[in-house]
């Protein structure tokens, strides 16, 4: 019953980059999966996530900082979950890190005009 959360906790902790990034914290093992809480740029609260049982891939639920659920994804294979993760919790495909990078773009042209 919680092999797959263990299965799950186990690609997370080999992943060093996890440790530091989007505020990996309190892991607990759930029936089927794994919870864990996060403060990324894109998303605060805690993410779960459960092993399929028709199937080999995962889904991950979202819930904010209230408990409600925001985000729901299906059909997560093993080896996309980290991306996935990221891209979800840091933002980094969405319109916030879009938004980011241009700023950081602009601030840096700047910087440079003026040396």
């Amino acid at each position: 019953m919680y092999e797959e959360g263990q299965e799950i906790y186990h690609h997370l902790r080999t992943n060093i980059l996890i440790q530091f990034s989007f505020g990996y914290n309190n892991p607990k093992l759930i029936r089927m999966g794994l919870q864990f809480e996060c403060k990324g740029l894109a998303f605060e609260g805690v993410v779960r996530i459960r092993k399929s049982q028709d199937s080999n891939t995962y889904v991950i639920f979202m819930l904010n900082t209230e408990g409600k659920q925001v985000r729901k994804m299906w059909d997560i294979k093993l080896d996309n979950l980290i991306p996935t993760l990221q891209r979800n919790i840091d933002g980094v495909d969405g319109e916030w890190w879009q938004e980011f990078k241009k700023r950081y773009v602009v601030l840096n042209q700047i910087k440079r005009k003026e040396l």
